[in-house]
């Protein structure tokens, strides 16, 4: 009974779980119990002998169906638990009204993305950093990598569209495909990490980076959880591996890999876009909510980055640094 004067009582709270959902699960569970209550009473009086068999049977699908119940209980728990805290996220920013959207649209779906706009305000403040970097490369690969017939779906901010990307045919001219029995050079090979953003170390330890130690080649592309070691047999690939970067253990053979660049401005005279043009017009439904509050904020992020710029420059700082970042103007986004 205390369990049972608990559950009442954490379900006549403001928690989120225990449930609607869940509760009805519960009566479900409760009404086969008083079932299974009638056929136990009657397994066994004489007068009912001729329909035991049946009544033993009912029984048993009754205990499965009981069992079903409350799964779908705790289930209702599991599933219900994030999207309460999505709810719970105080929506004050587009951030985190589209972190929010995102939480709630991947209970939905794996093929969502949330792709984080960066500070025009503050660009080079974190230019080294690699975490956005990451973030917003592993969404542009999905976008780069989409198959025909298949949908993708991305949740940002109206700002995003503002700093120039380089052209999807940039990244897919630079990026490194590998595979077992490929024929490497391995001097070119490291140039190219090289010229991609990747910082070369002693030992890896973190995405954005990469050793070579005689014919081994560790790398952590920013798109990959884990980074993969390449093996070379004289000049050939002989095998490549997921590895855990504390254990330095294997985790996973592979039979190709993919590196993406470790910067979006990785060489000079890159082809800059947008990036809404990494979504076909005619192939694409863009949702915007509240558009006309939309256009107001990205202009006035617009007019905040050009002043700043211009005051910059003034102070005598590094114009053609500033010239490396691309923002586009709202009228050519939304026109």
């Amino acid at each position: 009974m205390e369990q049972w004067k608990a559950y009442l009582e954490a379900l006549s709270s403001k928690a989120p779980v225990p449930g609607g959902g869940g509760a009805s699960a519960v009566c479900g569970a409760l009404g086969v119990a008083l079932g299974e209550m009638v056929g136990n009473l009657t397994v066994g009086k004489k007068k009912y002998a001729q329909w035991e068999p049946e009544v033993k049977e009912c029984l048993l699908r009754l205990e499965a169906a009981r069992g079903q119940f409350m799964e779908l209980s705790d289930e209702d728990a599991r599933v219900f638990e994030p999207l309460s805290k999505a709810y719970g996220i105080k929506a004050e920013t587009e951030e985190e009204k589209a972190k929010k959207a995102y939480e709630e649209y991947r209970l939905f779906t794996d093929d969502v993305y949330l792709y984080p706009a960066r500070d025009l305000l503050f660009y080079y403040a974190d230019i080294k950093g690699k975490v956005l970097t990451d973030q917003r490369m592993q969404v542009l690969r999905a976008l780069i990598e989409k198959k025909e017939g298949s949908s993708v779906t991305v949740i940002t901010t109206m700002d995003a569209f503002l700093d120039g990307l380089p052209h999807p045919g940039e990244i897919r001219a630079a990026r490194i495909c590998a595979a077992g029995g490929d024929v490497m050079d391995l001097t070119e090979f490291e140039g190219r990490l090289a010229s991609m953003g990747y910082e070369r170390e002693s030992q890896i330890e973190g995405p954005g980076q990469f050793a070579v130690r005689g014919g081994i080649v560790d790398v952590f592309p920013l798109t990959e959880e884990l980074p993969v070691r390449i093996e070379l047999w004289g000049d050939e690939i002989d095998s490549i591996r997921s590895f855990d970067v504390e254990s330095q253990r294997s985790v996973e053979n592979l039979s190709e890999i993919t590196i993406y660049p470790a910067s979006e401005n990785w060489a000079d005279g890159l082809k800059t876009v947008s990036f809404l043009e990494y979504f076909p017009k005619d192939k694409t439904l863009l949702f915007l909510d509240e558009p006309h509050r939309l256009q107001e904020m990205a202009e006035e992020v617009e007019q905040e980055y050009f002043h700043s710029r211009e005051n910059r420059i003034e102070a005598g700082m590094d114009e053609a640094r500033e010239e490396q970042l691309k923002v586009f103007q709202t009228k050519d986004i939304i026109g």
